[in-house]
């Protein structure tokens, strides 16, 4: 099956199988990843195959251009003909058949640079007291996975050097980019806010001891789509493949989004949210830059398990873009909230 296809004139569908892992056994599970990841991957194991097999057959008349198997929330996710998109409805295995939305990047409003000279730390830094908590608590990010879904990473930026974990640490979903890159520059922009160093001899980064795992979600048309995000947020569980080794991120980081659902939450993405909070995976999502009027969130940052972050100034008020509130969900089931006791902020800050 190979990795997913960056562009294709076939829609892309998420076949989603009947049985899955329900949130009231993953709560069972919390917190015990290796738990968490065998349960998800036997339940795909043990009931894929027949789907799988038939899928190969119209693969091999014509009839299907790609497939490929998404064990994070059970599910195939496909590119073919309307007849077998038909066939797959009907398919007793399967529960529901969805079309795959575009995902976009969430995009910073460029603003002056908060970089001065001889300053020791950004002002985005000083502003969420990183000083003070380096000083008092000696946290670094050591022994933290940090993991980043964007437009890929320089690994070789002099505030980013040694940074990038050197095995299952790179990640692209299509499979044309072996090693890492950034075409764009966000994604560095954003591992440098994560982790970067000081090499210009002024901090730029939160957690400079914390250890980068970084996919490249988005090609270089900024398209991207939910297939393929979910193939990242499965990657940011399981990046050696092997469920008994805990290589995992602890926290992602996911600057892409979507128009909201609101009011009933995308299944799909809802169920690997619950996997990855389940694993003890804090999800952190922006919600967009469609201020100021209300409802502008983008999803999943807005879904309430979702550690959704907005904008503020050097003043502290909400930025004049940031999206803003409120959001209204019925119907949505069985969740799982990240064991968070405070929001964090995010501020953008700048990778000389």
């Amino acid at each position: 099956m190979g990795g997913l296809m960056a562009q294709s004139r076939e829609t892309t569908y998420i076949v989603l199988l009947r049985e899955k892992v329900s949130p009231s056994a993953l709560i069972a599970m919390k917190e015990d990843r290796v738990a968490v990841k065998r349960a998800l991957m036997e339940t795909a194991k043990r009931t894929q195959p027949p789907l799988l097999a038939r899928l190969q057959q119209r693969q091999q008349e014509g009839k299907v251009q790609h497939f490929h198997s998404l064990w994070i929330v059970n599910a195939v996710s496909v590119r073919a003909t309307p007849e077998v998109i038909e066939a797959l409805k009907r398919d007793p295995l399967v529960e529901k058949v969805i079309q795959a939305r575009p995902v976009r990047l969430v995009r910073p409003i460029r603003r002056q640079s908060g970089i001065r000279p001889r300053q020791a730390f950004t002002w985005g830094l000083e502003k969420i007291r990183v000083p003070e908590v380096w000083n008092t608590f000696g946290i670094q990010g050591a022994n933290v996975t940090v993991g980043v879904i964007d437009t890929g990473i320089v690994a070789d930026h002099p505030d980013l050097v040694g940074k990038l974990r050197p095995v299952n640490g790179w990640f692209n979903p299509y499979g044309d980019t072996p090693s890492p890159s950034d075409w764009d520059g966000h994604g560095t922009h954003v591992s440098g806010t994560i982790a970067g160093g000081n090499a210009s001899g002024t901090y730029i980064g939160v957690a400079p001891q914390a250890t980068l795992i970084v996919a490249q979600l988005f090609n270089e048309d900024y398209q991207a789509a939910e297939d393929a995000a979910l193939a990242c947020m499965q990657w940011m569980m399981d990046p050696d493949g092997d469920p008994n080794t805990n290589d995992g991120a602890d926290v992602v980081n996911n600057p892409w989004s979507y128009p909201s659902d609101s009011p009933i939450m995308y299944e799909p993405i809802k169920d690997a949210l619950n996997a990855w909070i389940a694993a003890n995976i804090v999800p952190v999502f922006a919600i967009g830059n469609e201020g100021p009027s209300p409802r502008t969130t983008n999803s999943p940052g807005d879904y309430p398990m979702a550690l959704g972050v907005g904008a503020t100034d050097s003043d502290d008020n909400i930025a004049w873009d940031s999206s803003r509130g409120p959001v209204f969900w019925e119907g949505i089931g069985e969740i799982i909230k990240p064991d968070v006791s405070a929001p964090g902020v995010y501020v953008y800050s700048s990778v000389p």
